[in-house]
């Protein structure tokens, strides 16, 4: 099994799962939350959104992949300061604490966050303009764009196909044998418990079932 290949997939899979969960929260929070719930909701997603970009940029570059993901997805947003106001609104959450949760609308059911004006490049010279009024629908826009393009990527490189990141029996028992948490009953019982089973066919069937997942979380059942 290639680590490298593994590693890359389990780390976005993560990011695409909290950032999900997040805009879900997002899009349905209810009016009278709390403010810590709704600060926590849009910092989850936009860190997991460029948590997604990033690890897929990175991985195209380490792999030598030519064209850079992040600038397909940048492009993307045309003539407007959208994604760089979407980074930076991240950049500004994580590392500046802004609220992003100041201001909003509601209708009877739904609270709908205002864009926070006063989000800035990283020089803080350029004052960043957002095209969209409300944090769900730039969440929206990126899942839009960002989707289809790391979308492409898996599939160009292999990781939408069934055995591509099977882990061999044989890998998975030298795993065992050198965990060194693992108590050397539990060692034998797993060996005992795989020699039992048809690995390959267990190992099968988990990787469709992550593969089919990550393609529900980026709009592809």
């Amino acid at each position: 099994m290639d680590v490298l290949r593994s590693t890359f997939f389990d780390g976005l899979l993560w990011y695409l799962e909290s950032r999900n969960w997040a805009f879900e929260k997002i899009r349905t929070c209810p009016v009278g939350s709390q403010g810590l719930d709704i600060k926590m909701y849009h910092y989850l997603y936009f860190s997991n959104l460029f948590g997604a970009i990033d690890i897929t940029r990175d991985y195209g570059r380490k792999i030598d992949e030519q064209s850079d993901i992040e600038e397909t997805v940048r492009k993307s947003f045309g003539d407007t300061d959208d994604y760089q106001y979407a980074r930076e609104l991240r950049n500004a959450i994580v590392h500046r604490g802004i609220d992003p949760a100041a201001a909003g609308h509601a209708d009877t059911k739904v609270l709908y966050i205002l864009c926070p004006q006063g989000v800035t490049d990283r020089t803080g010279k350029k004052k960043l303009s957002c095209t969209l009024q409300y944090t769900v629908q730039l969440a929206e826009r990126c899942n839009q764009i960002v989707n289809p393009v790391i979308l492409g990527f898996l599939e160009k490189h292999g990781f939408l196909v069934s055995r591509g990141m099977i882990a061999k029996k044989e890998e998975t028992l030298k795993a065992v044998q050198d965990a060194s948490v693992m108590p050397d009953w539990a060692k034998a019982m797993a060996v005992q418990a795989f020699d039992q089973m048809d690995f390959d066919q267990m190992a099968a069937t988990m990787e469709e079932t992550r593969i089919k997942h990550i393609k529900e979380l980026l709009g592809c059942p």
